[in-house]
């Protein structure tokens, strides 16, 4: 520090002798005297690099000092036009208008450094940079707080599996992840009105009025049978009688089945239904000698919705394939939570090996987190309303699947 103030004596308009004699003063936590040779080195030096650092430092010197906050956006917003491609000054930018709670120009600004700011070579000075992932954790941060919660959910995922970001960032997204929800939405009810744009009119489709699952379930076995009535059902995991339910519409269809839920909680809430569901650990069922299973060779409709999806994949292993074969299978991965993102391939190896086709892949609620596969046997379902069912996009956001013409 002397050496410097000596050079700084015998030539105070050095903006680098400024710049460094205003670092010195900060790191000992005098931060008046540091903007004080920030500000002599922006107003003499020619360097934009080391000025765009310069402004930083100072919304950093004010940001310590407190309640200076349309200062602090001023000095960012001025180094931003200096170097638009780096991206400290977005970042900070950023995490100023979330420590005030401006939510949407926080989200703003991150979109802006996320497309913009990526220029990541090394700054002269420490200014506090994670890396390029954090504009995506602060989108996610600020984007639920206006309302985008599937595109945060979303983020928050993807940021999950990365091995890059620290420790500290990571244990924020693991409890960002445990307290603002699963891939759970409200079931997406279909009204008769919608009849025109159904993806295939089966047959009496124009006689529905409602149906009941999370994503449609219901409508596509009813496509795939081709309005089937009175069917059977196998349903593991059946959950709520009717709240996104899969085989309530099906059963006012005179359909019939064997449903299974572990949670005697669950079994025991079973109420408007003429089905009585069975409490049971279907990963541990001995299909050989089960009295219930008395649904001949053919069953119309298989569903597996368990959590978590390691033991979706058990329940599937457990099922008598060689003996008994489905119309219709809906297939919960949930790929968009499994951790080891090897149940979704494992599940198709194995229903492929039973000579099923995989007819929607990557069924989802929103348009990134695919959950569900759903198939049908190639000797059971026709032919045309295989192909008018098929599906080869990499995710089929459900309502857009059902409605969309052929």
């Amino acid at each position: 520090m002397k050496d410097l103030l000596y050079q700084y004596l015998r030539n105070p308009k050095n903006s680098s002798i400024c710049f460094k004699l205003g670092w010195e003063y900060e790191k000992i936590g005098q931060t008046a005297s540091a903007v004080g040779f920030y500000l002599r080195s922006t107003e003499f030096g020619r360097d934009t690099k080391q000025n765009y650092e310069a402004l930083i430092r100072i919304a950093l010197c004010f940001t310590k000092q407190g309640n200076r906050i349309f200062t602090i956006k001023g000095f960012l917003l001025r180094a931003i036009t200096l170097i638009p491609n780096r991206p400290e000054a977005y970042y900070l930018l950023a995490q100023t208008y979330q420590n005030n709670r401006e939510w949407q120009e926080a989200y703003t600004t991150a979109v802006m450094g996320y497309t913009f700011g990526l220029d990541n070579t090394k700054p002269m000075t420490d200014l506090t940079y994670p890396d390029n992932w954090v504009f995506s954790f602060q989108k996610a941060v600020n984007g639920w707080q206006i309302g985008l919660f599937d595109e945060s959910i979303h983020i928050l995922r993807v940021l999950n599996d990365n091995p890059t970001i620290n420790a500290e960032y990571k244990n924020i997204i693991k409890n960002d992840l445990a307290h603002l929800g699963s891939n759970w939405k409200e079931p997406s009810i279909y009204t008769d009105d919608e009849y025109k744009s159904l993806r295939y009119k089966f047959n009496g489709a124009e006689l529905i009025k409602k149906n009941y699952s999370q994503s449609y379930q219901d409508l596509f076995v009813l496509m795939a049978t081709n309005g089937m009535e009175c069917g059977s059902w196998i349903e593991i995991g059946c959950a709520h009688p009717t709240y996104g339910n899969n085989t309530k519409l099906l059963e006012e269809l005179g359909w019939d089945g064997v449903s299974i839920d572990i949670d005697p909680n669950v079994v025991a809430n079973w109420k408007d239904r003429i089905t009585n569901p069975y409490q049971m650990d279907a990963t541990k069922i001995d299909w050989n000698t089960m009295p219930i299973w008395d649904l001949g060779d053919i069953t119309d409709y298989l569903q597996i919705d368990v959590d978590p999806p390691e033991i979706s994949y058990e329940v599937l292993l457990n099922i008598p394939f060689w003996k008994q074969r489905f119309r219709v299978i809906t297939f919960e991965h949930d790929h968009y939570a499994d951790n080891s993102k090897t149940i979704r391939e494992k599940s198709r190896k194995y229903l492929k090996s039973f000579g099923y086709e995989l007819i929607v892949n990557d069924v989802a609620v929103n348009d990134y987190d695919s959950y569900e596969d759903w198939w049908v046997h190639p000797d059971l379902v026709s032919p045309k309303i295989m192909e008018l069912l098929r599906s080869n996009t990499k995710i089929n956001p459900a309502k857009q699947y059902i409605f969309n013409y052929i």
